[in-house]
């Protein structure tokens, strides 16, 4: 097995491909997010927009669409090669020599192509899923928690509770006025609510 064939093959069938794979996979993830969120919508659940993309992308279309892509870039013009090569007697050449055709010319493109296929996969994902995020929030002002998870520490906020007619407890929390931007709100996610010793309220 020659190593410098196999690396000169990885850079033809990889790195002269990124450029393809790129393009269709950002185009792929546009339309994906585009048609994905309209779709979702109506059943109010475009917060699963992103995992919807990011899903349909690393399953089945990333790897199907790359090797498209690959096979239409890089496997016609090894085939064309080797078509060349038969014509001119180039591989009866190689045979003279005593050089196995099949070690010499399609191993090293089959090794390359098992190296490369993987990881033009894997970057076509991350770019369409990119142009998921490029549709879905940039263009179509989805929240961003449907493509970004993002955890963060809630600090403790008082609060007042103080019981009501008819069985209703009223909390009053007490927020500063400098925590909130104009316009803004504040969500609060209760644990149970503890009075005298006793549960009061559960959280829902």
């Amino acid at each position: 097995l020659k190593v410098q064939r196999v690396l000169r093959q990885v850079q033809f069938i990889g790195t002269r491909s990124l450029l393809v794979i790129a393009l269709t996979g950002l185009f792929t993830g546009m339309v994906l997010g585009l048609q994905g969120y309209y779709t979702l919508t109506r059943f109010g659940s475009e917060a699963y927009l992103g995992p919807a993309v990011a899903i349909s992308l690393i399953t089945e279309l990333g790897p199907v669409l790359t090797a498209l892509m690959v096979t239409g870039r890089a496997g016609s013009a090894i085939a064309a090669e080797i078509g060349i090569m038969r014509i001119t007697e180039q591989i009866d050449a190689l045979e003279v020599m005593a050089l196995n055709p099949i070690r010499y010319l399609v191993v090293p493109n089959v090794v390359a192509g098992i190296i490369a296929l993987p990881l033009l996969g894997a970057l076509f994902a991350v770019i369409g899923i990119y142009g998921g995020y490029l549709i879905g929030v940039q263009l179509l002002e989805a929240p961003v928690r449907t493509h970004v998870k993002i955890r963060y520490a809630t600090p403790a906020v008082p609060a007042t509770v103080m019981p009501n007619s008819g069985g209703r407890v009223h909390i009053e929390f007490d927020v500063p006025q400098r925590a909130l931007s104009p316009g803004q709100s504040a969500v609060f996610y209760l644990d149970d609510i503890v009075l005298g010793g006793g549960i009061i309220a559960k959280a829902g």
